[in-house]
């Protein structure tokens, strides 16, 4: 007989918070949703304290597991992944330690899911939360922690502390799905989504190494893979204070709201960095911004050349070829520069990425000084290229290979092109370190991860002309991401 499938995994990362986690989970035994239908995930992100012994007090009242990953700095988003493949149930929902939600929370989340069309990405509500915790005190003293649910329904009849995001329902209503971008408010201190989906786009970006982000990345992803976000209001919790820093933590989301530019690099995701996610929906529609999928299958007006450097067109496909693919439906041209012998089977390859037999150069294994002077015949052939991708595997790779990208960013700099062309040192999927490698590892360089899920099958195919692709390529394309290198400015 099948095992039954609890419809949620909740998942809570949590770090040090041993109070605040035990709050979480006494709010959750008092849900209504029956036992048997949820399960708890805890994903310990490396605590010191007793987080591991307070879960262990709740396996006789919740379907509880405790996951633990090693203290290696803020990993919040491989923290959420590893609940994510952990999770059994049909919906995962996302809650942080410190927030006590009302019993019916869950079964409401439920009722979310099965009133909306298609797949659901549910923004529960937060009370009480304050960017500075200067009202602690106050909220302190408001809470009944032995029941949540009577300080939930006090503060919603007398409409006090609520959810930061209200301003944004009040201007836009509950209902703000065909919002051009309402992805902008998932924010993931109690949300939720199907599993499956969050699965096949991915996951959380483990690239996020420092507070801020990672939900609204996870959420952009959500979006373009259909999902429909909806406000959960019954789906409601309260946001327990604690120590923090607005100041600080807007230091810390700067850098990473540019990462997701860079990362995604449309009309609507530039507007991430430096604007007020309140009116960034009036902005989109003000200026008529094309919608993100929209605008990447539209031909580029200013399309120019793409310069792939590569030591085989293999290389090309297991690295980049969702790239190559988003570049040539754009209408750049894209040039493969090989430095193997020319052969029928490497111009055929390349033509599974996209790339046309006429833009396929085989410099050829030659010494240094040759390939020097071939680059630079080719490049003088290329004035208007305006992205360059280079393999790269570690800081000491092999020498071909760093001879390979050392003379191509020489090259641009002699022809006095290098200042106006975005240069990508992409990761090939072995050895390479993984997404979320301790920076101080990485020298000056620093990962970025690009979405090419648009062009999953032309990366598939790329692949396929190859063979099985290697095991550890596998979740790259699973998780239908490319991640590249490039120099911190």
């Amino acid at each position: 007989m099948e095992a039954h499938r609890p419809s949620f995994s909740v998942v809570i990362p949590t770090y040090n918070r041993e109070r605040l986690l035990r709050l979480t989970l006494s709010s959750l035994v008092r849900q209504t949703l029956p036992a048997e239908d949820f399960e708890v995930i805890v994903v310990d992100d490396g605590s010191s304290d007793g987080s591991e012994r307070a879960v262990a007090e709740f396996a006789d009242r919740l379907h509880v597991r405790y996951l633990f990953q090693e203290d290696r700095g803020y990993r919040v988003a491989a923290a959420r992944n590893l609940g994510i493949d952990a999770a059994v149930g049909e919906y995962c929902v996302f809650v942080d330690s410190g927030v006590m939600l009302e019993s019916g929370a869950l079964a409401a989340f439920g009722r979310r899911h099965a009133s909306t069309p298609g797949p659901a990405a549910v923004c529960g509500y937060v009370f009480c939360f304050n960017e500075d915790n200067e009202d602690a005190a106050l909220i302190e003293r408001e809470i009944d922690y032995d029941d949540p649910d009577s300080t939930i329904r006090r503060l919603r009849e007398r409409g006090e502390w609520l959810d930061y995001r209200e301003e944004f329902y009040t201007k836009y209503g509950d209902e703000f799905a065909d919002l051009p971008a309402p992805w902008l408010v998932y924010w993931t201190c109690n949300v939720s989504a199907p599993t499956a989906l969050l699965r096949r786009i991915g996951g959380f970006d483990e690239a996020f190494r420092t507070w801020g982000g990672e939900d609204v990345d996870l959420a952009y992803r959500l979006h373009r893979a259909g999902a429909r976000f909806v406000l959960g209001r019954d789906a409601a919790g309260i946001h327990v204070p604690h120590p923090k820093s607005q100041s600080e933590n807007m230091a810390s989301t700067a850098p990473n709201n540019r990462y997701i530019v860079e990362k995604y690099d449309t009309p609507i995701t530039r507007l991430v960095d430096g604007t007020h996610f309140w009116i960034l929906n009036d902005l989109i529609r003000e200026r008529a911004l094309p919608a993100c999928a929209e605008h990447l299958s539209t031909a580029d007006p200013a399309a120019g050349s793409v310069l792939v450097a590569a030591a085989h067109a293999r290389d090309a496909a297991l690295a980049c070829g969702g790239t190559v693919a988003r570049w040539r439906a754009r209408g750049h041209q894209v040039v493969l520069a090989l430095t193997t012998p020319a052969s029928d089977e490497a111009v055929a390859a390349a033509r599974t990425l996209g790339v046309d037999a006429a833009d396929v150069c085989f410099l050829g294994d030659v010494p240094e000084t040759e390939l020097r002077t071939a680059l630079g015949k080719l490049l003088a052939d290329l004035p208007d290229v305006t992205e360059v991708y280079i393999p790269h595997l570690t800081r000491d790779e092999d020498p071909k290979r760093r001879a390979l990208g050392t003379l191509v960013t020489e090259g641009l700099t002699a022809r006095g092109i290098g200042a106006s062309v975005s240069v990508y040192r992409y990761v090939l999927p072995q050895p390479a370190p993984a997404i979320g490698a301790d920076p101080a590892d990485l020298g000056a360089e620093r990962l970025i991860t690009r979405d090419v899920a648009p062009y999953a099958l032309a990366k598939a195919s790329a692949l396929g002309a190859y063979g099985p692709a290697p095991t550890p390529a596998a979740p790259r394309l699973r998780q239908q991401l490319e991640t590249f290198w490039i120099d911190e400015v």
